[in-house]
């Protein structure tokens, strides 16, 4: 599956890093969950024979085997993100990354139970 990521206005460049921005706070965070599509990344990892999974410990899908990844940060790319994740999370450190396919991802739970559910666009890599 091909993907871009296009970084380029008026014919020049776009600076990713002046894209970031601060983190939202708690309150503005859950607005956004609720109100929004959450954009998420997540890698399939091909480790010692098996795929390499996490268990959850946070709603949606507390407990359940899931992938490495996650919310996908402003003026960050998708694979730096899964790249950073990945780091962080099982101390790998992953080259060549290819996109599988894009998924959607619907839970009729959410973190903070704002009874909207969760709405993710998720990446899978």
């Amino acid at each position: 599956m091909d993907y871009k990521e296009y970084k380029i206005e008026d014919k020049k460049l776009v600076n990713l890093e002046e894209l970031k921005s601060n983190p939202m706070t708690r309150e503005d965070y859950i607005k956004a969950h609720r109100d929004t599509i959450i954009a998420c990344a997540d890698v399939i990892i091909w480790y010692n024979l098996g795929f390499l999974l996490v268990q959850r410990d946070n709603f949606p899908g507390k407990g359940e085997l899931w992938a490495i990844g996650g919310r996908i940060l402003r003026g960050s790319s998708v694979e730096e993100n899964i790249i950073k994740k990945a780091k962080l999370e099982c101390n790998l450190d992953l080259k060549n990354l290819k996109l599988l396919s894009i998924r959607r991802t619907s839970f009729k739970t959410d973190p903070f139970n704002h009874g909207k559910g969760t709405d993710i666009d998720n990446s899978v890599n």
